[in-house]
């Protein structure tokens, strides 16, 4: 049986170790979020402020929305070449039944997201999404008249 005494020191320890472990995972999450803000180009959406290193961003900011859907920054000589639409998918979030959403940019605007059956351009409507692709068309339960394919990703 335990004494007073060894009880207390077992709660401690027990405190001291969930705390530590605590400690350790916020370190990690930080580290890990710092690190990958710094690889990217955030400046050109007037992310990255101050002399801490953290990423200050707006919830709808098109550059960290497009990160998350795992858009890859290509150069603009190989984007032209890649795409020679004024449409361009950045990113694609999507289900098992193609419902989901792309971010899509078109023309010389900023990406945005498009849920399915969002009209994306004038008379281009976004009928389903996959993994790595988007479909769009004239009519949502119509043929499709334009797929647009997100670029490989890059090798590590």
């Amino acid at each position: 049986m335990l004494t007073n005494s060894q009880s207390r020191q077992l709660s401690h320890f027990v405190t001291f170790t969930v705390w530590a472990l605590v400690a350790a995972c916020l370190v990690f999450w930080v580290l890990k979020w710092v690190g990958s803000s710094q690889g990217s180009d955030l400046s050109s959406g007037g992310a990255v402020g101050g002399a801490d290193g953290f990423a200050q961003v707006s919830a709808g900011d098109p550059s960290v929305i497009s990160k998350l859907l795992g858009a890859v920054r290509a150069a603009p000589v190989a984007q032209a070449a890649a795409a020679p639409s004024r449409i361009v998918l950045i990113g694609v979030l999507a289900s098992a039944s193609s419902q989901g959403t792309a971010l899509i940019a078109v023309g010389d605007k900023p990406a945005k997201p498009f849920r399915v059956g969002a009209q994306v351009d004038d008379g281009l409507i976004l009928q389903s999404v996959k993994t790595r692709s988007a479909l769009l068309g004239s009519d949502a339960g119509g043929p499709a008249t334009m797929t647009l394919e997100l670029p490989p990703p890059p090798s590590r």
